[in-house]
């Protein structure tokens, strides 16, 4: 890096102008010679590992450049001289009657001061409340070096807390400086002594007087031998006179335009002032503004906003925001901006990459048009869990400097000239079929300008978003001064994909990571039809059947469904409903959508219901992605054909009576529902031949077998000597059937005898009765006892061969004749 002590180099402005001069030759016009950010060198404590190893001095410690190719280490935190602790930002002095013209000016938030190192990192002087331990001063300077420390935070004259952001003004070289925690901004001459402060109630003098106006208590200079002190913090987003509410990280000061105003940045405002502060005007704005950089030709200010994060556009004559919007891709902050003469806008980005790692590095852009010029790089020793990437500042000459707050350093960038890279577009064609999924062959074109610089390489970034992930492989130039094209493909891109790519170039002044970049610009491959591989029907019933197909959506949002259609016009009617229009689609039945956009195979299972028995049915699949207008992207299987199983033929038989009673008996019957859910009921009337009414006096569940089942039912509650029909039926959602009638008759009442009289006149003859002989049994009736007729029922009911039937026996059994011991029904 150039040394601004010793030499200016040409400006961005005069880097970026057009050479118009004409070939006398051709008439050809020379083209202007793009510029980029290189990074050049490290500044901090102890970043030239190689030199400290060697016990070289400290100030040579302090810097470490890239074209010394000497190996660099992250800096250290140090409170002595050349050493950081947490800096916040940095500003350049481009005041060519400074003393101090071209070193830069570093806000330490940790040691509580300003230090002053030249663009090589050699130290300067710091300035900060009793900096100098040797006088107990408030400037130290490179002199006395040995005796400058970290600074004593407090509010009073010359005193920092927690130092951020900084500026310097280029006509005077006075410094300002965000006092973060003093909720004040400070102002120093450029050797560190202290001029004024602003901010609420800052002036202890002027809040002791009554008479003071508000104005006055929101300014202290040291001309006024005032008593300064620490501000009073600003309502967030009230745009409140002279109050600041910093941002929480940020670097928020700018100074720039012919009046050398001072911008200063808070939530959801800009304040404007005048250089001795004096309050001049709000700049209103939805969000937490973390940097500030005013463009004093166009008189535009450029406010980096991290809500968004976008860089708004401000018109200062009018205080209005222009309609341009600088929009930063994959940003996930913004923390730091700088402007340079030449109109380039400069951003530090924390922006996330591959998973999920964050990244740091800076955009530099054309700021009147919002154009990226190219892109800054840190440094990939940068450990970037501690790494912040946070204030910028610009030289005169484009030189930029960026502050790495988490590894205690600066960093340094040239401004060097490079090769440019324009992209072109991108065309795609049919490409090869793999595995039944479609691609295409896509060639991106661009064109590159070597502008004579050696080494120059070109290629394309490229990914399914504009974070990229991909690359081509680079095709070298020459050295010429003209534009060559050229062109990479990308084979197998899935159809319907929308891919972000860029152009980009190497050189010897900018290598991987740096590269410059042209426009991105965007392809998106043309869809395809649906991709049907196999359709099936399986497990037809009665009223149903699966149907099942594999396709490829083909990368597009795809709905599918089956139609089917039954015989003997099934074949004709699909052919006919090709196109899906209702008036062609008669007697077409239509399964619910499935919907998929995976690109490969997806297996689709669809049940359609509500079928008739015993019929050939004809279906296939229809799919349609959602880029579908006129059926063009419709795919419909070929035919396929099922039959639906027959329907249930139901059965009942009647079976026989037993233990009829005078008000009982046992009826039994079977019944089939050939594989259907079924009921049966058992159905009695007084027999009356064909004129016999009957009612249902019992049902139950069948189960879904196709063999008959034994069923029984104990009638009781009959009436005495009467003759009764009975019979089983069965139903089901396929029909009904009833068994033949069956008949019994209940026993009847017995009729009680009465002997006759017999008349008192006449002799009763003695009748000798047979006597039972000795040694015979005699032959009485006795009735049984309730255990031995639930014996005998139960033995009846082991001759049931259906398990069902033999179960459902017993429990009527058990049930009529009641429970007894297990040893009196053996």
């Amino acid at each position: 890096m150039t040394s601004h002590r010793t030499g200016s180099r040409l400006t961005l402005a005069l880097l970026a102008s057009i050479l118009a001069v004409l070939a006398t030759t051709s008439g050809a016009q020379a083209a202007e010679a793009p510029v980029k950010e290189i990074f050049a060198s490290h500044i901090g404590w102890d970043v030239n590992k190689v030199k400290l190893e060697a016990g070289a001095p400290q100030s040579e410690r302090n810097v470490c450049t890239v074209i010394s190719k000497e190996a660099c280490q992250l800096g250290t935190e140090s409170t002595v001289a050349g050493g950081f602790s947490y800096p916040g930002g940095v500003a350049v002095n481009n005041d060519p009657a400074s003393p101090e013209y071209g070193d830069l000016y570093v806000a330490d938030a940790g040691n509580s001061r300003v230090d002053v190192v030249t663009s090589t990192g050699g130290f300067v002087l710091m300035f900060g409340a009793h900096v100098n331990g040797k006088t107990g001063g408030d400037i130290c300077a490179a002199s006395e070096e040995s005796s400058c420390q970290a600074a004593a935070a407090g509010g009073e004259a010359g005193a920092l807390s927690g130092p951020s952001g900084i500026t310097v003004d280029a006509s005077t070289g006075n410094v300002y400086v965000e006092d973060h925690s003093n909720w004040r901004v400070d102002e120093y001459a450029a050797g560190g002594q202290f001029i004024a402060m602003f901010g609420r109630e800052v002036n202890e003098t002027s809040d002791d007087t009554p008479a003071s106006s508000q104005a006055e208590k929101n300014i202290c200079t040291a001309v006024s031998k005032d008593v300064c002190k620490a501000g009073e913090q600003g309502t967030p987003g009230a745009g409140e006179q002279d109050a600041f509410n910093f941002a929480a990280h940020g670097d928020v000061l700018t100074v720039a335009g012919s009046e050398g105003l001072l911008y200063v940045g808070e939530e959801g405002n800009v304040q404007e002032l005048k250089a001795d502060g004096a309050w001049v005007n709000n700049v209103p704005m939805a969000g937490n503004v973390s940097a500030l950089a005013v463009d004093g030709k166009t008189n535009t200010l450029y406010v980096v906003d991290n809500e968004e994060p976008l860089i708004h556009e401000f018109d200062l004559a009018t205080g209005q925001e222009l309609e341009a919007t600088i929009k930063v891709p994959n940003a996930i902050l913004l923390r730091g901006a700088a402007i340079d003469f030449g109109g380039g806008l400069a951003v530090s980005i924390y922006s996330e990459g591959e998973n999920g790692r964050t990244e740091l590095h800076g955009d530099l852009y054309e700021a009147s048009s919002g154009t990226l010029i190219s892109s800054i790089a840190v440094p990939a020793l940068s450990d970037v869990s501690g790494a912040s990437f946070t204030g910028l500042g610009l030289s005169e000459n484009g030189d930029l400097y960026g502050v790495n707050a988490g590894d205690q350093e600066v960093l340094g960038y040239d401004l060097l000239p490079v090769a440019q890279a324009t992209t072109g577009t991108g065309v795609c064609s049919t490409g090869a079929e793999h595995e039944t999924a479609a691609t295409f062959d896509c060639v991106l074109h661009g064109e590159v300008n070597p502008y004579q610089v050696p080494s120059t390489e070109a290629g394309f970034e490229w990914g399914k978003t504009c974070a990229f992930g991909s690359s081509t492989a680079k095709q070298g130039f020459g050295t010429v001064e003209a534009d060559e094209s050229f062109t990479a493909t990308l084979d197998g891109v899935r159809p319907n994909e929308t891919l972000c790519f860029r152009a980009v170039s190497e050189d010897e002044n900018a290598r991987a990571p740096e590269v410059v970049a042209g426009e991105l610009a965007m392809l998106t491959t043309p869809p395809v039809l649906p991709k049907i591989v196999t359709t099936s029907a399986s497990f037809a019933t009665t009223s149903s059947v699966v149907l099942f197909a594999e396709l490829n959506p083909e990368n597009a949002s795809t709905e599918y469904y089956f139609e089917l259609a039954a015989e003997p016009e099934g074949e004709a009617k699909l052919a006919a409903c090709r196109n899906a229009k209702e008036s062609d689609c008669a007697g077409v039945i239509t399964t619910q959508t499935g919907e998929s956009s995976v690109y490969g195979i997806v297996g689709a299972t669809i049940e359609a219901a509500q079928l008739q028995p015993a019929t050939t049915y004809h279906y296939r699949l229809n799919a349609k992605n959602d880029q579908d207008t006129q059926a063009e992207l419709r795919a419909v299987s070929g035919q396929g054909t099922f039959r639906t199983v027959g329907a249930p033929v139901v059965e009942a038989v009647t079976g026989s009576v037993s233990g009829v009673t005078q008000t009982s008996a046992h009826v039994e019957g079977a019944v089939n529902p050939d594989g259907a859910q079924a009921t049966y009921t058992f159905e009695l009337g007084v027999e009356e031949g064909t004129q016999t009414q009957y009612d249902i006096v019992a049902s139950g569940s069948t189960g879904a077998g196709t063999t008959p089942e034994a069923e029984f039912f104990t009638l009781s509650g009959l009436r005495p000597g009467v003759t009764y029909a009975y019979r089983i039926a069965i139903h089901s959602g396929y029909g009904s059937a009833q068994g033949a009638s069956g008949t019994f008759t209940t026993a009847g009442v017995p009729v009680a005898l009465t002997a006759p009289i017999t008349s008192p006149l006449l002799a009763t003859p003695a009748i000798a009765f047979p006597t039972q002989a000795k040694g015979a049994v005699a032959t009485t009736t006795k009735r049984l006892t309730r255990a031995q007729k639930l014996a005998k029922a139960l033995r009846v009911c082991k001759r049931r061969k259906a398990k069902g039937g033999r179960m459902a026996c017993e429990r009527v059994a058990r049930k009529r004749w009641g429970r007894v011991g297990k040893k009196a029904v053996r």
